[in-house]
């Protein structure tokens, strides 16, 4: 460390308010953000200038190799570490406007990998932060949470700085705050190993070149203490001194339990998209933060949805989307289009878009925005898998953050949109007469809830405390005269009347390829519950097979008491026949015979997923400025959509796995239906094959 004199930081007025400044249109689209993007937080928006000033030690540092030349041991030197100290721990002020202690301390003591321009390439340097906007909001809002108590839930696209500016949380409690302890946890190792190596990296530099020299007490990759050994005089036993900080890092696929009985100030959840069972997690780690009511540190979760792979950020979504409810801080939904409700905090990719930032730290957002959209589209037409990766990484709003990217089997992305217009467009929202079926003077009739009394499964997933006894929902009811043949009716029904799985039986009503006049291809009702008798169910079913003409049942033959209902029934005539046609060609030599309903394996589920996604994207017609109409922008129904968009293996879609066996029934009698005119769809074909490359056929 260097001596000589101190170097008294110039501290001139460099912040403006200024009150005219507005971005315009932050957030694409989305009204609710058009003049503040940070009005839901009760801070002021402000642009910045000259904000080098909150930088002057650092700046001072990479000028010279060091942060002072007062001599070590003179008041000069110690007046300057102490007032060092105190901006890094309470904040600093200049012109009227307030940085944190910690944003202060990362921004001279904290240290990234950056990219700079040496005149002949570009690389990657070892040096400080620059000042953000994003930052200062972040900053403010962290304070703001440990002072009440909460906790914080951040998504955020990629390349945002997180995993730094966490490193570095770590490092200001474990620096400035004796016998603080903070916890950085992951699902796997492998997530939270580079943002350790990050904090370690910070400690080492602030042991180096300032006067805060901590020893280690313990100095492992998963575990570093602060302080020293120090033999007692008399009884010449050793003793731990010094501050005593820790950081601990552990994984909760391997070892969760190793954080029992400590607390923590901070408790990080690194990656938290890519957690299965991130709840539980959350849960048990509660006293590490909770002393009962009393939150005695703070937990952090961040990461970026679109690492959705088999629902493994369904927890994350959940907790986002309801962050009151887990002691998180809450915010105004104003980033979804049209939403209502709270969320957490948002980071989208215009918040930080090189080049889009301006020399003071201030985001350019319109620019970026654009820029986003102008690389968008060039994905969407070269690569469609790109795109999707590209959306959900870099998303303008958090539902594009949670689409899935990884996995995913049918188009998210042009589903979200469907969803969009089903929930927010006046004309759509109100699809779907729900209602009571019932046999009156030999005529099946429905009588609409009028008075509100039912409770549609109109949601997905369903609540814990949401009534699941279901009601038939109509969307198009039938006409007059029924020509044979004209409804089907795909059926996914759950093992048995009650169990602990969340399945539900599920019935959708599809109006066939014939080009009736009255439409073709479409779905038409839905109907999905699970009442406490499967009795009540079979038989609301069996009504509504006959109101829509005698609609013949396809169904998963190998569970439920669909066949002896309808046997008891004297009703056969209403389950379709085994598809034997599907059958043979996608398991050769199938020895399978049940004669009505169709079983299901692994086999039978790579040809439902692909008959699903060569539907959604059959085309219907064009729009008049020229975009096409899918079969997907025709869906009515929510809960189908979203069960479309998060659809895995391994999770539960009663929705999906009927609509599964409502094609096999379309594909079964494809040849002998009147088709309408459909020219090959190039788009379908590719995530056909995409879809085919993801499965391994036996």
């Amino acid at each position: 460390m260097r001596k000589p004199k101190i170097v008294k930081i110039k501290t001139p007025s460099i912040i403006t308010r200024d009150t005219e400044v507005k971005v315009a249109k932050p957030w694409t689209k989305i009204e609710a953000l058009k003049d503040n993007p940070v009005r839901h937080t009760g801070q002021e928006y402000l642009k910045f200038i000259n904000t080098e000033v909150f930088s002057e030690s650092s700046k001072y540092y990479l000028k010279n190799g060091y942060y002072t030349n007062a001599p070590e041991g003179t008041s000069e030197y110690i007046e300057f570490w102490d007032e060092e100290e105190r901006r890094c721990k309470e904040g600093y002020t200049v012109g009227g406007v307030r940085i944190t202690g910690e944003h202060y301390a990362y921004l001279n003591y904290g240290r990234i990998l950056a990219t700079i321009d040496d005149g002949t390439r570009q690389r990657k340097i070892d040096t400080f932060p620059k000042f953000l906007d994003m930052d200062y909001y972040w900053y403010h809002e962290l304070e703001e949470a440990e002072r009440n108590g909460q906790g914080m839930i951040v998504v955020k696209a990629r390349r945002k700085g997180y995993s730094y500016k966490n490193a570095f949380g770590m490092v200001w409690r474990y620096n400035w705050f004796p016998s603080s302890v903070v916890i950085l946890a992951a699902y796997e190792k492998t997530f939270w190993s580079n943002t350790m190596e990050m904090a370690k990296n910070m400690i080492n530099f602030i042991n180096e070149n300032t006067d805060w020299v901590k020893g280690f007490l313990i100095d492992r990759q998963d575990h570093i203490k602060s302080g020293y050994i120090e033999k007692d005089p008399i009884s010449g036993v050793n003793i731990q001194k010094g501050f005593k900080t820790e950081l601990l890092a552990l994984s909760f696929k391997d070892s969760p339990q190793k954080s029992v009985g400590r607390t923590a100030e901070r408790m990080l959840f690194e990656e938290a998209g890519d957690w299965p069972g991130l709840m539980q997690a959350y849960q048990r780690s509660y006293p590490l933060f909770k002393d009962g009511n009393i939150m005695i540190g703070i937990p952090i979760l961040y990461g970026t949805g679109g690492n959705n792979k088999n629902g493994t950020n369904a927890d994350f979504e959940e907790m986002f989307y309801n962050p009151s409810a887990y002691g998180l801080r809450s915010y105004e939904n104003i980033y979804d289009e049209n939403a209502v409700g709270e969320a957490g905090w948002f980071v989208d990719d215009a918040w930080y878009r090189e080049p889009y930032v301006d020399k003071a730290g201030n985001a350019l957002r319109e620019e970026a925005i654009k820029d986003i959209d102008l690389e968008r589209q060039a994905k969407k037409v070269a690569d469609p898998k790109a795109y999707n990766m590209m959306v959900t990484q870099h998303p303008h709003t958090p539902k594009e953050a949670f689409l899935r990217n990884e996995g995913a089997v049918f188009p998210a992305i042009e589903l979200y949109n469907v969803l969009n217009k089903l929930k927010t467009n006046d004309k759509y929202r109100k699809l779907g007469n729900p209602g009571t079926l019932y046999e009156e003077e030999g005529e099946i009739r429905f009588r609409p809830d009028l008075e509100k009394k039912l409770a549609p499964i109109m949601k997905f997933p369903h609540g814990p405390h949401d009534s699941i006894e279901g009601c038939p929902v109509i969307y198009q009811h039938p006409p007059d005269n029924i020509p044979h043949g004209m409804y089907k009716i795909g059926l996914d029904p759950v093992a048995f009347d009650r169990s602990g799985s969340k399945s539900l039986n599920c019935a959708i009503v599809y109006k066939s390829y014939q080009k009736f006049d009255h439409g073709y291809d479409e779905i038409v009702a839905e109907y999905t519950g699970r009442p406490e008798n499967i009795e009540i169910y079979n038989r609301n079913l069996e009504l509504l097979s006959e109101y829509f003409g005698g609609a013949e049942i396809m169904f998963e033959n190998d569970r439920g008491e669909v066949l002896s209902y309808f046997k008891r029934r004297g009703k056969m005539h209403l389950l379709a026949n085994q598809p034997d046609n599907v059958i043979s060609k996608v398991i050769k030599d199938s020895q399978v015979s049940r004669i009505k309903g169709c079983h299901m394996n692994e086999r039978m589920k790579d040809a439902g997923e692909k008959f699903i996604l060569r539907w959604l994207w059959s085309e219907r017609g064009t729009r008049e400025d020229g975009s096409k109409v899918y079969n997907m922008d025709l869906l009515p129904s929510v809960p189908l959509v979203e069960e479309l968009i998060g659809y895995h293996r391994e999770g539960n879609f009663d929705r999906v796995m009927a609509f599964m066996q409502l094609m096999f029934m379309v594909e079964e009698t494809y040849e002998s239906e009147i088709l309408p005119e459909n020219p090959k769809n190039v788009a379908a074909e590719f995530l056909i094959n995409q879809l085919d490359k993801m499965f391994v056929k036996k």
